[in-house]
């Protein structure tokens, strides 16, 4: 009898239903093997526009932003630097392994399989000290390479910050037609026709999702 009300149950909750986001899902909190390379992280750049990698593989760069009351706290940061000819496309693909570490995939196959975000009630979170204004966007991109709807980063900045500017976008501002919030695979930032032409800087810090935090 209990088989039975068990195999009832799993068939009426597949186990994609089942699963869940844990409070706090870190997506990249620091280089751990401190190599100033995001490991297994990609870009994609065309049409005159670029981003900054830090080697041949196309890696994101990262290290440390020197921050505090007298500039001199280092703390893991991601270097964004993009140079946008204003019609060109250029981004940025930004993982995680599979572990709610943080930390950079350590394979391909870590890579790009889906991690599990929570579709509402939700929010993607981020720091950055530059007050950034031109139309950087940001998108999810799950496990299929479908993207979820993009969204000017400007537009969910704090007021204020003291050492960087705060950044909360509610998980529902993503929401796309046939975009898998089950299976994410990377949060990405981009230039595209939307964004100003020109150079401009984004150091990330500590990326993370969160339930129930707008």
């Amino acid at each position: 009898m209990k088989n039975t009300i068990a195999l009832t149950v799993l068939m009426a909750f597949p186990a994609t239903a089942l699963a869940s986001m844990p409070e706090i899902r870190f997506w990249w909190v620091g280089d751990a093997n401190q190599n100033g390379e995001y490991n297994y992280s990609t870009t994609e750049m065309r049409d005159g526009s670029s981003v900054n990698t830090s080697n041949e593989w196309g890696d994101v760069v990262v290290g440390h932003h020197l921050t505090g009351p007298y500039g001199a706290t280092p703390f893991p940061a991601i270097y964004l630097h993009f140079k946008h000819s204003g019609s060109g496309y250029a981004e940025a693909n930004l993982t995680t392994e599979r572990a709610n570490t943080g930390h950079e995939p350590t394979s391909p196959e870590e890579r790009d399989a889906g991690k599990f975000i929570q579709a509402s009630k939700a929010s993607l979170h981020f720091s950055a000290p530059e007050f950034v204004d031109n139309g950087i966007q940001v998108k999810l991109v799950d496990e299929s390479g479908r993207s979820s709807r993009a969204i000017k980063i400007q537009d969910y900045r704090s007021d204020y910050g003291r050492y960087a500017f705060s950044y909360s976008i509610p998980t529902e501002a993503f929401e796309r037609s046939r975009f898998d919030f089950e299976k994410v695979k990377s949060v990405t930032f981009f230039v595209d026709k939307k964004t100003e032409a020109g150079e401009s800087t984004l150091t990330l810090m500590n990326i993370f999702f969160q339930r129930g935090a707008q």
